[in-house]
């Protein structure tokens, strides 16, 4: 019978008591055991081997003759078994005893070997014994790397969330403070008016009821051209933004004018909700560039140049 080598290194890994009486049998087989396993503890009978258990806190495998002094290996294994009932056990003995295999059935140990054996057999059967206890160890070990990945990504995503709902209320006040001092509305698809900011409410004369869910056809003025309001339509509507000037009359019918930039809003799936409007008053600047060419008639001086 032949033991893989990735079983060997598998084997490498463990922390082994070895429970043998005979001292000339455990001797040869510990110097063997050290160059196999990861670390061998052995004892003489079963009341030193429950205490090396005891003192090590971690076995990965035991294996022991049932037949020893002082404390037997079915009584030690008891007592083991009290403690830490997964720990895999393999029996060495020199009886077929039916007896003692029952008792070691009712144990549950892993397997038993009689005496003498072959090394191959024996190490088969520590990989046969170890195996179950290694995937359950290592299903273990994935699970508490995926539960602190876990918690490294719930981490992540809350600080990633205090971040988004800070930058949000950030953008919120600005938001806030954008809307307090400039003349901004909202619209429905229709024009309807669907949001106005304090300044728009002060330019255009006319309260908030009185402006939400009208139209912009409550301020215009009758010198902008249909045209200009035409070209604004045909451009948000194909998505892009229109900027001009317009000419507006307020609630007691005096004009005024804005630079407006208009432009659509967006939901996640890249549709139309709305359009927003961004305005800044240039009544004076226009009255300013009135008078100015009011002033400067190109046909009004001649020029000598005599």
């Amino acid at each position: 019978m032949q033991v893989e080598k990735n079983e060997i290194e598998r084997l490498k890994s463990l922390r082994i008591l070895f429970v043998e009486d005979d001292d000339n049998l455990r001797d040869e087989l510990s110097v063997l055991f050290n160059k196999l396993f990861k670390e061998t503890l052995s004892a003489s009978n079963g009341q030193e081997g429950l205490q090396k258990f005891k003192e090590c806190g971690e076995i990965d495998i035991i294996l022991s003759d049932i037949n020893m002094p002082v404390m037997n290996g079915l009584e030690m294994v008891k007592n083991i078994k009290a403690i830490d009932e997964d720990v895999p056990v393999i029996f060495l003995t020199a009886y077929s005893d039916n007896s003692y295999l029952l008792e070691a059935l009712h144990l549950h140990v892993s397997n038993y070997l009689i005496k003498p054996f072959k090394i191959p057999d024996l190490l088969k059967k520590l990989e046969d014994a170890y195996l179950p206890v290694f995937q359950k160890k290592l299903l273990k070990s994935q699970n508490e790397e995926l539960e602190v990945l876990n918690r490294r990504i719930e981490e992540n995503a809350k600080k990633q969330i205090n971040k988004l709902e800070k930058d949000i209320m950030h953008t919120r006040e600005l938001n806030d403070l954008f809307n307090e001092y400039t003349i901004t509305d909202e619209t429905d698809l229709n024009g309807n008016i669907t949001y106005v900011s304090k300044p728009f409410i002060n330019i255009s004369g006319f309260s908030k009821d009185e402006l939400i869910g009208s139209t912009h056809e409550l301020m215009r003025h009758e010198d902008m051209p249909t045209e200009i309001y035409d070209q604004m339509w045909e451009t948000i509507k194909s998505k892009n933004v229109w900027s001009g000037r317009i000419k507006n009359r307020d609630k007691k019918g005096n004009s005024y004018w804005v630079e407006s930039v208009i432009f659509p809003l967006f939901d996640e799936d890249d549709k139309i909700t709305g359009y927003k409007a961004i305005r800044v008053d240039i009544t004076a600047q226009k009255a300013t560039e009135e008078l100015v060419n009011g002033l400067i008639e190109p046909d009004s001086y001649e020029l000598d140049f005599d």
